[in-house]
């Protein structure tokens, strides 16, 4: 398998990421639950609910960071977010169907070891690259991706054009509802 194409590194995508307005309700309630609960299953359902919100985005970026932090808070024989990652890794050329030529595949067959052959070595490789600004935290990661998105949609107040350092300081952002 190839290299993933540059225009997909996190600091490309983050040139060209405007998300359309119809996905901010939606996204208003994952981040509420995924950020701001204090209750645990309610967390995880909001980081479910993220993940799906980046895929169907096309943001494999902020979704590999949301599934794989996902994957730390569920027991690791759970098959939660492993569909979101395939289909991600997919989209980054990382994954591609077992079955030759094979344009489409099942949903209920997403997200099993048996769908699709992944370049993991490439695949951790990108990621750790990802995570470099982050200090190859997938937490901090995950919280930058949902800060990021609530920003651009208005959801918090905050500097503008801000680092991704300011975006993870919790201290200068408001909500803005």
């Amino acid at each position: 398998m190839a290299k993933v194409d540059p225009e997909w590194s996190l600091h490309a995508f983050l040139r060209w990421f405007d998300p359309h307005e119809s996905w901010r309700g939606w996204f208003a309630e994952a981040f509420a639950k995924s950020i701001e609960s204090a209750r645990p299953a309610e967390r995880l359902e909001g980081w479910r609910t993220a993940a799906i919100i980046f895929g169907d985005m096309h943001a494999p970026v902020f979704c590999l960071f949301v599934c794989h932090h996902g994957r730390s808070l569920v027991p690791p024989e759970s098959p939660l977010f492993l569909a979101h990652i395939d289909l991600c890794l997919w989209e980054l050329g990382l994954a591609t169907p077992t079955e030759p030529g094979q344009r489409s595949v099942p949903i209920p067959d997403i997200g099993k070891p048996e769908t699709f052959r992944r370049d993991d070595e490439e695949a951790r490789e990108w990621l750790a690259e990802q995570l470099q600004p982050f200090g190859g935290s997938l937490e901090r990661a995950a919280v930058f991706a949902m800060r990021c998105t609530a920003a651009r949609f208005g959801l918090l107040r905050g500097p503008s054009e801000p680092s991704i350092a300011q975006v993870l300081d919790e201290s200068l952002w408001e909500r803005a509802e």
